[in-house]
Protein backbone atom coordinates (compact mmCIF):
# COMPACT_ATOMS: atom_id res chain seq x y z
CA UNK A 1 0.00 0.00 0.00
CA UNK A 2 1.60 3.62 -0.89
CA UNK A 3 1.31 6.22 1.52
CA UNK A 4 2.52 10.10 0.85
CA UNK A 5 2.53 12.48 3.14
CA UNK A 6 5.11 16.02 4.41
CA UNK A 7 7.96 15.88 6.62
CA UNK A 8 11.12 17.82 7.71
CA UNK A 9 14.26 15.81 6.38
CA UNK A 10 16.71 15.21 10.15
CA UNK A 11 19.27 12.43 8.78
CA UNK A 12 19.95 9.11 7.43
CA UNK A 13 22.55 6.36 8.52
CA UNK A 14 23.43 3.02 7.16
CA UNK A 15 23.77 -0.03 9.92
CA UNK A 16 25.10 -3.39 9.30
CA UNK A 17 22.99 -5.88 10.69
CA UNK A 18 23.29 -7.68 13.75
CA UNK A 19 23.21 -11.20 13.02
CA UNK A 20 24.39 -10.95 9.51
CA UNK A 21 26.99 -8.29 9.21
CA UNK A 22 27.49 -8.53 5.90
CA UNK A 23 24.11 -7.03 5.08
CA UNK A 24 23.61 -3.67 5.45
CA UNK A 25 20.16 -1.86 6.33
CA UNK A 26 19.30 2.08 5.34
CA UNK A 27 17.23 4.19 7.44
CA UNK A 28 16.14 8.50 7.24
CA UNK A 29 14.81 10.20 10.25
CA UNK A 30 12.01 12.95 9.49
CA UNK A 31 10.03 14.95 11.26
CA UNK A 32 6.90 16.18 11.43
CA UNK A 33 5.76 18.70 14.43
CA UNK A 34 6.94 17.20 17.52
CA UNK A 35 6.15 13.91 15.98
CA UNK A 36 9.70 12.06 14.69
CA UNK A 37 9.56 9.02 12.13
CA UNK A 38 12.38 6.92 11.05
CA UNK A 39 11.90 4.75 8.53
CA UNK A 40 13.97 1.90 6.33
CA UNK A 41 14.69 2.96 3.09
CA UNK A 42 15.31 1.70 -0.45
CA UNK A 43 19.50 1.61 -1.56
CA UNK A 44 18.18 3.28 -4.68
CA UNK A 45 16.65 6.15 -2.39
CA UNK A 46 19.30 6.10 0.03
CA UNK A 47 22.38 7.19 -2.51
CA UNK A 48 19.68 9.03 -5.11
CA UNK A 49 16.96 11.18 -4.25
CA UNK A 50 17.97 11.68 -0.32
CA UNK A 51 21.88 12.65 -1.59
CA UNK A 52 20.12 15.67 -2.76
CA UNK A 53 17.85 16.43 0.44
CA UNK A 54 19.71 19.07 2.89
CA UNK A 55 19.11 18.51 6.40
CA UNK A 56 16.03 20.51 7.61
CA UNK A 57 14.04 20.42 4.64
CA UNK A 58 10.77 20.02 4.05
CA UNK A 59 9.71 16.81 1.88
CA UNK A 60 7.38 14.79 0.05
CA UNK A 61 7.48 11.48 0.83
CA UNK A 62 6.28 8.36 -0.98
CA UNK A 63 6.16 5.55 1.24
CA UNK A 64 5.27 1.33 0.96
CA UNK A 65 3.31 -0.35 3.57
CA UNK A 66 3.83 -3.55 4.52
CA UNK A 67 0.84 -4.78 6.82
CA UNK A 68 2.61 -8.29 7.47
CA UNK A 69 5.74 -6.64 9.30
CA UNK A 70 4.04 -2.93 9.66
CA UNK A 71 7.07 -1.22 8.26
CA UNK A 72 7.22 1.28 6.51
CA UNK A 73 9.92 1.81 3.61
CA UNK A 74 11.03 4.84 2.13
CA UNK A 75 10.49 4.76 -1.59
CA UNK A 76 10.82 8.11 -3.24
CA UNK A 77 11.82 11.85 -1.84
CA UNK A 78 11.07 15.09 -3.52
CA UNK A 79 12.26 18.71 -1.77
CA UNK A 80 9.11 20.71 -1.43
Amino acid sequence: MKLFGNAIFISKEAKSGYKDPSKTYYNALFSSGTETLNVNVEQECFFGALDKIERFAECELEMDFNPVFRMLTLTDVHSV
